[in-house]
């Protein structure tokens, strides 16, 4: 029998299609077995984050914190009293540490974070006495578990004195619209650092065909052969160059649940949907890709290891978790696709942000089954080969999937 996941409530379902809605599961931070959202933290009840420039418009919006599920007014720049007052020493280095870890949360929670709403909806929940499950919607309660993997960079003591700068009367507003603009801002470098990294990484694991600059882009995605072998969708495959200009020329239109076969092991998904799960992310450019942002480009290429420190090692990151494979495959196609550019959606008009999400949500709902265990182990074991770990690491439209196909690796894949 042919199944489809379907993304919001873990389910399997006879409907052919499932479109994101714009919430996001809960997600798992990635040092250690998550467990259940701790017990919040003692704060001082009633209070609003109130916006006001310079800080972008989107975070401004955003950042309005309910008290008692009412929503009060945010004042317009121009109003009285829009000037807040500035913070104390003591906060400014909660800030200085968001910074440091804020590109971390990207690779590891949420590449198309909305961080205004996410410390709103955390701060409200995490002051909230009542079931929450009963009193906030899914995506709250998802922006709760981010807000939760915030938390988890700092100290007890530090993730306390967070709580409490953020609802202070008098400086939590300038506070808390300070804290999101910088993490907004630690989103886009880890993008930009990562694309410089894998731009000319990704031209050399395929071997520098003809016509393929390593510091240039306009040629790659199907403009060419050997970039299009990676991007076909999986409905399309095997390759022939015909389809790829079909799809360049947009004959044939590109879709985040139709997955590029450079998921899969060798590039091959099969034709047989019962054994679609075979090799599915085990393939030698997601995990080049993962060494090379996590471990060390040099890694990557099997190379001794940098004796420089790494984003793994700055951050005790020994294993991955469903975001992480997320954020590495989005980067893998956005470095093979055309595009000068990183956008929510590509030229070609492949939605890079469902794709995301989509890859993200399926993993979240494989990894207690026991083929996602066998996965996160593969990833683990060839990622971080000295670290100790366990088995189960701390509208997107998936494709279709036979409930009998293990997904176990093909020899070779160890």
């Amino acid at each position: 029998m042919i199944i489809y996941l379907a993304a919001r409530r873990g389910v399997w379902s006879s409907e052919p299609q499932f479109r994101n809605n714009g919430s996001n599961r809960a997600v798992a931070h990635t040092v250690g077995t998550r467990t259940p959202p701790a017990p919040p933290v003692a704060a001082t009840r009633g209070f609003t984050i109130i916006s006001s420039s310079p800080e972008p418009p989107h975070v401004a919006q955003e950042l309005s914190v309910p008290t008692q599920r009412k929503r009060k007014h945010v004042p317009d720049d121009d109003d009285a009293g829009s000037r807040l007052p500035s913070i104390s020493t003591a906060a400014n280095v909660l800030l200085i540490q968001i910074v440091s870890h804020g590109k971390h949360l990207a690779r590891t929670v949420d590449l198309f974070p909305s961080w205004p709403a996410i410390l709103r909806d955390g701060l409200e929940i995490n002051e909230c006495n009542r079931d929450i499950h009963d009193t906030f919607s899914e995506e709250e309660i998802a922006n709760y578990e981010k807000f939760r993997c915030l938390l988890d960079t700092f100290t007890t003591t530090e993730a306390e004195r967070f709580i409490v700068e953020a609802l202070d009367e008098e400086t939590g507003q300038t506070f808390t619209r300070r804290a999101a603009a910088d993490l907004l801002a630690q989103v886009g470098q880890a993008k930009q650092n990562e694309n410089a990294t894998l731009k000319p990484l990704i031209i050399r694991w395929l071997g520098c065909p003809d016509g393929l600059d390593q510091d240039a882009k306009e040629h790659r995605g199907f403009k060419h052969d050997e970039t299009a072998k990676y991007l076909l969708p999986m409905s399309q495959h095997p390759f022939s160059t015909q389809k790829r200009l079909d799809i360049d020329d947009g004959k044939i239109a590109l879709d985040s649940g139709d997955w590029p076969v450079f998921l899969w092991h060798n590039n091959d998904c099969g034709n047989d949907p019962s054994r679609r799960r075979k090799g599915l992310f085990r393939s030698e450019i997601l995990l080049k890709a993962a060494k090379a942002v996590f471990t060390s480009p040099s890694s990557a290429n099997g190379s001794a290891r940098s004796r420089r420190q790494t984003n793994a090692s700055k951050n005790n990151m020994t294993e991955v978790n469903p975001a992480t494979i997320a954020y590495i495959a989005t980067l893998v196609y956005y470095g093979l696709c055309s595009d000068g550019a990183f956008n929510p959606t590509t030229n070609a008009g492949f939605d890079l942000q469902a794709f995301y999400h989509g890859v993200k949500e399926y993993l979240e709902l494989e990894m207690d089954t026991e083929r996602g265990k066998k996965l996160f182990k593969w990833w683990n074991k060839n990622l971080f080969p000295n670290a100790q770990t366990k088995a189960r690491p701390n509208g997107p439209r998936f494709p279709a999937f036979d409930d009998n196909d293990d997904g176990e690796e093909s020899e070779g894949q160890e």
